[in-house]
């Protein structure tokens, strides 16, 4: 079995140090080690809901149907947020939604 690991490029230059240690990191890792490079521009933009529209987030819809759910999202000053959302549950019911999320910049600093 192997892991997935995403190896997040957070700069877009051509010559970028982070997509060359992220490519080197390619070639150096165990075979049962799968790493895939995402590009900081290929993130979805994050957008700040508010408390009474949660459901409009994809992980929060998951968890109230019972899903644990995972997004990286990057702010509109190119700072990564991730966010994570788990279903609350008693007796098998869904209850609620708990999510978590990085506040811009705690990834990156």
């Amino acid at each position: 079995m192997s892991v997935r690991v995403a190896l997040i490029v957070g700069s877009l230059r051509h010559g970028s140090y982070s997509r060359a240690i992220a490519l080197e990191l390619k070639t150096l890792a165990a075979p049962t080690l799968a790493l895939d490079m995402v590009e900081i521009g290929d993130l979805p933009l994050y957008k700040e809901l508010g408390p009474a529209d949660g459901q409009s987030y994809p992980e929060v819809a998951g968890a109230l149907s019972g899903f644990k759910g995972t997004v990286v999202r990057v702010n509109d000053k190119g700072e990564i947020i991730v966010s994570v959302a788990v279903p609350v549950r008693r007796f098998r019911a869904v209850l609620g939604a708990l999510l978590l999320s990085t506040q811009g910049g705690d990834i990156d600093s």
